[in-house]
């Protein structure tokens, strides 16, 4: 897989963008949104355990195989372009491609986080919000427990205060 310039710039960072580097990451945050079902999640990738993490606050809107089709192309992706950026040599999956063993890079496993770790939802509409609060309080190693549907307009009205004054560093 040859990637483009853009994707590795993206990669090794754009400081004025606060787009960190991605050497010495632990982990990799992104948004997904499944067209289908009309449904955001939060996707996590656990570069050292070499997995896809989706945090999902209404499990039930997508069935198990059109989840595994939405992310088995990531699955793929992230662990070539993670081999290729060249920052983590020294990884359990990356190492013994770089060696030159002749197996294949292995895809990233993924699985969805249970409804014991990840707060469920009674009522549509707030997908959006959740994505963006799982990832923040991954991001600041924070229990999901406060993600629930009695929080969401309290959320709502902070992302619009931080986005209004971009108000948004980690």
């Amino acid at each position: 897989m040859k990637w483009d310039e853009s994707v590795m710039s993206y990669v090794q960072g754009i400081p004025h963008r606060y787009l960190p580097c991605w050497e010495k990451q632990e982990y990799i945050y992104f948004v997904l949104h499944l067209p289908k079902e009309r449904h955001w999640v939060a996707v996590e990738v656990d570069i050292e355990n070499w997995e896809i993490i989706v945090y999902d606050s209404d499990i039930g809107a997508t069935v198990e195989a059109a989840m595994e089709s939405y992310l088995k192309p990531y699955s793929d992706l992230f662990a070539n372009l993670i081999r290729d950026s060249g920052y983590f040599q020294y990884n359990n999956y990356v190492h013994p491609v770089e060696l030159g063993d002749l197996s294949q890079l292995l895809p990233l496993h993924y699985r969805r986080a249970t409804s014991e770790v990840v707060p469920q939802t009674n009522s549509s509409g707030n997908c959006g919000v959740y994505a963006m609060e799982h990832i923040e309080h991954l991001m600041l190693d924070r229990s999901l427990e406060h993600v629930h549907d009695d929080n969401m307009l309290t959320f709502r009205h902070r992302w619009c205060v931080d986005l209004f004054y971009q108000n948004l560093t980690w």
